[in-house]
C-alpha cells in the first residue's frame, strides 16, 4: 500500500489477494444463484454470432487431423458452432432452455457441466469413432444439461411426479436409440444441412451430466450441491 501525503492513496492487491476475491466471488450466492441466467445468455449470444461467421467454424470444429497436428481447442470450441440454421435452430433452442433452468439451481453447476461434457464428447467422439471426420453442435452439451435436470427433478418428485419427470428420460431414450438404429435425425432434416447424428456424443453427454449431479450429492460443494433452487 502506497500512502502519498497528497490526501489519497493507491492500493496494490497482492496475487494471493486477488485469488482470493476470485474465489469469494465464485463462491458468493450473487455468482452460484441468480434470477438472470447471465452464463447462458452470453454462451447462447456467442453461438449466434458463430452462427452469423460461417468461416470460423472451419477453424474450431472438431477435425481429426486438425486435432493430430495439435489444435487442441477444437475440442471444445467445435461444440459452439453449428451445420446449418436446422442444427443450429434445435441445439440453441434446447440449450437455452435446459441452461437457463440449470443456472437457476446453480450456476457453477451449470459452468462445470458444459465445460466437461464438452471436453468429454469431443473425446469420446474422437476416441471411438475413428471414422468421424468432422463434429459440430451443441447436442451433447445439451444431453448433460438434460442429465443434470433429469436427476435432480427425479431426486425431488413424489407420488406421480415421478412418471411425469420420467416421460422426458423416455423420448430422450427412444430419440437416441432412433439415431442409433436408423443414422438419422428425429427432429431436423440432417442430409439436408449435409451432417449425420452422432448417439455416442449424446450418451456421453447425459453421463457426463448424471456424473456432475452425483458429486454435488455426495459433495456438496457450494454451486454444485444437489439442492433445488432456493433464491
Amino acid at each position: 500500500m502506497l500512502s502519498p501525503s497528497h490526501g489519497f492513496r493507491i492500493e496494490i492487491s497482492a496475487p494471493g489477494h486477488r485469488r482470493s476475491s476470485v474465489k469469494s466471488f465464485v463462491s458468493s450466492p450473487r455468482f452460484r444463484c441468480s434470477r438472470v441466467p447471465i452464463v447462458t445468455m452470453i454462451t447462447s449470444a456467442l453461438v449466434v454470432a458463430l452462427a452469423l461467421m460461417p468461416a470460423a467454424a472451419q477453424g474450431l470444429q472438431l477435425e481429426r487431423e486438425a486435432v493430430v497436428r495439435g489444435e487442441w481447442w477444437r475440442l471444445l470450441t467445435a461444440h459452439f458452432v453449428h451445420f446449418g440454421p436446422q442444427n443450429l435452430g434445435m441445439n440453441l433452442l434446447a440449450f437455452a432452455a435446459l441452461a437457463a433452468w440449470c443456472e437457476r439451481l446453480g450456476r457453477l453447476r451449470l459452468v462445470c457441466t458444459i465445460l466437461i461434457s464438452s471436453l468429454a464428447t469431443s473425446v469420446s467422439v474422437f476416441c471411438l469413432q475413428p471414422d468421424w471426420e468432422i463434429y459440430r453442435g451443441l447436442s451433447g452439451v445439451d444431453s448433460a444439461l438434460f442429465g443434470v435436470l433429469f436427476f435432480t427433478m427425479a431426486r425431488e418428485a413424489r407420488g406421480w411426479m415421478r412418471a411425469l419427470v420420467a416421460a422426458p428420460a423416455v423420448v430422450f431414450l427412444g430419440k437416441v436409440l432412433f439415431e442409433f438404429f436408423s443414422g438419422r435425425a428425429l427432429f431436423v432434416d440432417a442430409a439436408a444441412e449435409s451432417f449425420q447424428p452422432v448417439p455416442l456424443a449424446h450418451l456421453c453427454g447425459v453421463l457426463v451430466g448424471t456424473a456432475v449431479h452425483l458429486y454435488g450429492c455426495v459433495r456438496p460443494t457450494r454451486g454444485l450441491r444437489c439442492d433445488p433452487p432456493t433464491c
